[in-house]
């Protein structure tokens, strides 16, 4: 069995972090690709070709000056469809490793954060998806098995162009993960294709990061009615709390029962490799941010989880967000602390399942 791991970085995150996070070595059953985030120069000279003037005048500068401006643009805004052709190209990369003579069974582990996952894999499955509407399926081929990590995603203030699915029906976009889904699989014959793992932060202050819709959607419907093998996890009080150590917040957790452990975890899992029991782990880090958020309501809150967890964390890019403190929303929830048993609801804020 040869597996093919894949991985999109989030918004200004490179290739080279990811690689060092969760430092898997290749071999010859297991390759690796890690794709620079959007708003990292990789990302950019690879979805547009811009004039790379040498000649020291005003107009290199000029140009450099708006190269810097859109990389900034692109971490601000949402991807577009170049963003998605340019990342896909890796995944056309990847599979070039697969010798049609000597592999017969292959696995694609296909993971992103952030708007990694609310466009990179969304880009990736809809272009598949358009393969098979074409004719061009995976009945045949030797890919025997899909896993898909989605890290928290968020599509961005301004959303993600989809690749083509505006011309699909108004009910098709209500759920166009699962619709997609679905439709790869029963083209391609080849039962129980996917498997998904969604990996929701469970806060962040940031109006602006809200999480993406699609996602969200996928996973209620199945609760409703599973239809693709699906698991779900909740993890950090920040966006990236399971990507980066500085927004995991780390004194809040004892041992290994952490999100950044949780993600290493779930991917060594899905490669065939040795890994902690999720289900203990998972159990650990959910007791302590929900005695995190008990602690909150009753005025015994974790110092360094309070400044942490509001929109001025985020340095001189606050300015531009909105949004609440955790502190605020959780006495908000709570009546000031005379309603605790608020918290046992699932407390849906910016799309995350605050107290799940």
């Amino acid at each position: 069995m040869k597996k093919l791991f894949l991985w999109y970085s989030g918004t200004g995150t490179t290739a080279e972090h990811m690689r060092n996070f969760f430092n898997i070595t290749a071999n010859d059953t297991i390759k690796i690709a890690y794709v620079d985030g959007l708003g990292t120069e990789n990302n950019r000279t690879e979805s547009q070709t811009l004039s790379n003037n040498q000649t020291g005048s005003w107009t290199e500068w000029l140009m450099g000056f708006f190269k810097k401006t859109e990389v900034l643009h692109d971490q601000a805004y949402g991807y577009k469809e170049k963003h998605q052709l340019a990342q896909l190209e890796h995944y056309f990369k990847l599979l070039e490793e697969i010798d049609p003579e000597k592999d017969k069974d292959v696995e694609l582990i296909i993971g992103g954060h952030s708007r990694g996952a609310a466009a990179g894999i969304l880009g990736f499955i809809t272009a598949l998806y358009s393969c098979c509407k074409e004719g061009n399926t995976l009945e045949g081929s030797p890919i025997k098995k899909i896993r898909i990590l989605g890290v928290d995603p968020v599509p961005g203030t301004k959303g993600n162009d989809l690749l083509g699915l505006e011309s699909e029906t108004a009910e098709f976009k209500k759920n166009p993960l699962l619709n997609m889904l679905n439709y790869i699989e029963s083209s391609s014959k080849k039962e129980d294709l996917f498997k998904v793992i969604y990996y929701a932060a469970r806060f962040d202050a940031r109006d602006q990061f809200k999480a993406d819709d699609y996602w969200l959607n996928f996973y209620k419907s199945q609760l409703l009615n599973k239809q693709i093998d699906t698991e779900f996890y909740i993890g950090g009080f920040r966006h990236s709390a399971m990507v980066f150590d500085d927004d995991e917040i780390s004194s809040l957790y004892n041992g290994n029962a952490r999100p950044t452990a949780l993600m290493k975890e779930l991917v060594k899992r899905e490669l065939g490799l040795v890994c902690a029991n999720i289900t203990t782990l998972y159990n650990g880090l959910t007791a302590t941010e929900v005695t995190a958020l008990t602690n909150l309501a009753n005025d015994a809150g974790n110092a360094t989880l309070i400044s942490h967890t509001n929109k001025s964390s985020y340095g001189s890019a606050s300015v531009v967000f909105t949004g609440s403190s955790l502190q605020e929303i959780v006495k908000r929830i709570t009546a000031n602390g005379t309603k605790k048993s608020e918290l046992n609801k699932a407390n849906l804020i910016n799309n995350r399942y605050l107290t799940l």
